[in-house]
């Protein structure tokens, strides 16, 4: 593309940049939603949502499959935008004397880059900015749009034979939404298949047998599955010595709380 171009949209230039000012302004208005984003993303590890897109395989000492998702693009996130306020800082940092701190926060290090932009726009790499900024922010948006006030039952994986009766095909990679108050029958909205409530509650609490998490998580996706655990329940268990974090980590396995949960009237196992 001809240096007389905004890279991103195309837009005629004449001023040397490769950035338009239209391009600029609407990046700035992405940068002043991300303190938004932020917090809808912590609003949403809270609640335990689902999101929109399966994961490859996971360890056992990894974090929840449908949380995985919203935390790496929240790390993605506040690596970005706190490059790039890096950036900035550096242009406007005197040769001579210490290096300015940015501000703390990844929505107040956005405010800090929708500032400056001009600058930004000055800079050699501004269309490499603007991509990966607003790539960032766009992935960020993605995994908080899931369909309001519904939970997940986990992923379709659906593989009947189609209608010819040919061989199966690829499992249906949809993930299944429903009301939490849902009793009876959960529907897939891609492929259409049916499955009972109960039916995949079992299969959410095999699922998970060997991975782990934090105190919420589990005790969210142990609700959603069925059993009446809380928050303050895994506490306690842990503070009775009935569960153990994994070695270094916040984190515990869901075997064990599951196992707890169903013996928590019993006298505790001695921990090796």
């Amino acid at each position: 593309m001809s240096s007389t171009e905004c890279q991103p949209c195309g837009a005629a230039l004449s001023d040397g940049t490769v950035v338009c000012k239209d391009c600029l302004s609407k990046l700035g208005k992405d940068l002043i939603s991300v303190s938004w984003l932020v917090r809808e993303l912590e609003v949403a590890l809270t609640r335990q949502s689902r999101f929109s897109r399966a994961q490859g395989a996971r360890s056992a000492t990894r974090p929840l499959p449908w949380e995985e998702r919203a935390a790496v693009v929240e790390r993605e996130l506040a690596t970005v935008i706190g490059m790039w306020a890096g950036v900035i800082r550096d242009l406007t940092t005197p040769a001579i004397g210490p290096e300015r701190p940015l501000p703390a926060g990844t929505w107040r290090r956005a405010l800090y880059l929708a500032g400056n932009l001009p600058r930004l726009r000055s800079h050699p790499e501004a269309n490499t900015a603007h991509q990966q900024l607003t790539g960032v922010i766009r992935k960020a948006r993605a995994v908080i749009d899931r369909p309001p006030d519904q939970v997940t039952y986990g992923l379709c994986g659906n593989d009947d034979p189609d209608e010819t009766g040919r061989a199966t095909r690829v499992p249906c990679d949809a993930y299944l939404y429903a009301s939490p108050h849902e009793k009876r029958i959960i529907r897939c909205r891609k492929c259409g298949a049916e499955y009972s409530v109960e039916d995949r509650k079992a299969w959410m609490l095999e699922y998970v047998r060997g991975m782990a998490g934090t105190v919420t998580q589990v005790a969210g996706y142990l609700r959603l599955a069925g059993l009446k655990v809380s928050v303050d329940t895994v506490k306690g268990l842990r503070n009775r010595d009935r569960i153990f974090p994994l070695p270094g980590t916040d984190m515990f396995r869901f075997s064990e709380v599951i196992d707890a949960v169903s013996h928590r009237y019993q006298r505790k196992a001695k921990h090796h």
